[in-house]
Order: C-alpha cells, then structure tokens, then sequence
C-alpha cells in the first residue's frame, strides 16, 4: 500500500463552486494531490467541485465527506506553496483580489447559462411531441386510406348488385 502524502496545515478562506453553486468555505489542510475543506453545507462523496482562492484555481472529486468537513482528490496537482502564500494574505487583500475574477463580479452569468439550457430542453421536449404528433397522424391518414381501399371493394360489388 502506498504511504499517503503530509499534509500541510492550511487555514484560509476560499469559495467552492459545486452544482453550479458558489459557497464560501475554508480550507484545513492540503496536499500536492487533494484538500480538507469545511463549509456549511459539504456536497456528496462523488461531486465535482471547483475551489479558488485568489488567482489559485483547484478542480477535483470528493472522496470522502463527514459533518461540516470533507477532502477532494484533485484534478491537477496542487501548488501547494502558491495556496500557503495566499493562505498568509491578510484577508483584505484577498478579498480584493477575489473580487477581481469574474465569478464575483457576474455570478449570474452562470444561471443564465443554466436557464438557457433548461430552455433548450424545453425547446427539444415540445419539438419532440411535435414530431411525434404529425408521424401519428399521416400514420393514422394512411391507414384510414387503406381501411377505405379495403372496404370500399364489397360496398361496391354490392352496390352493383342492388343496380344503383
């Protein structure tokens, strides 16, 4: 078995996007490979998150997630280094260049992209039934022919018949 990596003992602020949503969390420890984070609200073992603080960017997986707490596996390694220089930011001067990226300054662009996606799902459903609706119609045109075809052969035989 494989020794697991040190971890370095972190207390620094930083925002979690999981779902689409932005939270506010804090992270305990890191490694090269992952992260210990609390927040309010931890997502589900499996979920993809994004985690920055600053100009540091962290994607990765949860593995594992108890109480307030949980740790992801990153997608990438981890600087480590990077990520304790930004820890020792007074918190001021994180905060402002927190409020640099977009994500703070627009954090509805993101739900726009989810409405309109649920748009063209919508879009694609009413689409769908519509197609669906016409191809039941020219079946059921073609059939009624065919029925009409079927039984007008008799009528007519008996119709010539009577003499009419």
């Amino acid at each position: 078995m494989k020794a697991r990596e040190p971890r370095r003992n972190v207390l620094a602020d930083a925002r979690m996007r999981s779902d689409g949503v932005w939270s506010d969390v804090r992270i305990r420890n890191a490694s090269s490979r992952g992260m210990m984070v609390e927040t309010a609200d931890p997502p589900e073992r499996g979920a993809y998150i994004e985690i920055r603080r600053g100009a540091l960017t962290v994607i990765g997986r949860v593995a594992w997630s108890r109480g307030r707490r949980f740790g992801f596996r990153s997608q990438d390694k981890i600087d480590v280094d990077a990520l304790m220089a930004h820890a020792s930011q007074n918190p001021k001067a994180a905060a402002r260049q927190d409020e640099s990226h977009e994500r703070r300054k627009d954090p509805s662009r993101l739900g726009e992209t989810l409405k309109g996606e649920a748009r063209s799902r919508q879009i694609a459903s009413a689409l769908q039934y519509v197609v669906f609706g016409v191809a039941a119609i020219i079946a059921a045109i073609i059939a009624a022919t065919m029925v009409g075809e079927v039984l007008s052969r008799p009528f007519q035989s008996i119709s010539n018949a009577l003499g009419h």
